[in-house]
């Protein structure tokens, strides 16, 4: 065997090479790849001695649109799953002297696929008079060993709030921060 057909079968293996690496890289995936969503799953996270657990507790129908129903600590959210996003239900209400006005409600996005560094996507709720009330801003920052930071910029009602969230793939939100609260998960499963 000379140098030359040695140089040929080199070149054939780093091109071989090269179009298994891309098309790894462009693997299909759906939203299910990464939050495993089905009824009675739950994570358990503390932050410091505080502990806070998310369920998913069923499935139900707003505003046309199928959603789980996702329990934070006290607080019921509503998940409408994509096969390339996830987007959580936003209702805002003023109150004033005792009667309640509707501000915005809607669906905005969570999460968008695919998860590529450097990807931002956004969503907007309007009020009633057309001015922006609930704006939505998310960014990949970073993978690391199949684990993505994930960052967001919520405008709410002229509030401004920052909040990141590290999604493992199959796992969930292993870990979030809020409020400059550093939340970790400890467990997870299905009841």
């Amino acid at each position: 065997m000379n140098i030359m057909s040695i140089l040929k079968i080199v070149k054939k293996f780093y091109i071989v090479s090269f179009f298994l690496v891309l098309c790894s890289q462009w693997e299909e995936e759906n939203i299910y790849d990464f939050l495993p969503l089905e009824p009675g799953r739950y994570w358990k996270y503390t932050s410091g001695e505080e502990e806070e657990i998310w369920k998913i507790l069923r499935d139900t129908i707003i505003e046309g649109i199928s959603c789980r129903i996702i329990r934070k600590g006290i607080v019921e959210e509503f998940w409408a799953i994509g096969e390339k996003d996830l987007s959580i239900y936003v209702e805002r209400d003023t109150n004033k002297f005792g009667v309640v006005d509707e501000v915005y409600k809607g669906f905005v996005k969570l999460i968008e696929l695919p998860l590529l560094e450097g990807r931002t996507w956004g969503d907007t709720l309007l009020s009633k008079d057309g001015e922006e009330s609930f704006i939505l801003i998310g960014r990949v920052m970073k993978e690391k060993n199949r684990v993505w930071e994930l960052e967001y910029q919520v405008f709410d009602m002229g509030e401004e709030r920052f909040c990141k969230l590290w999604l493992e793939k199959n796992k969930g939100f292993i870990k979030r921060l809020e409020d400059n609260k550093e939340w970790i998960l400890v467990e997870t499963g299905v009841e």
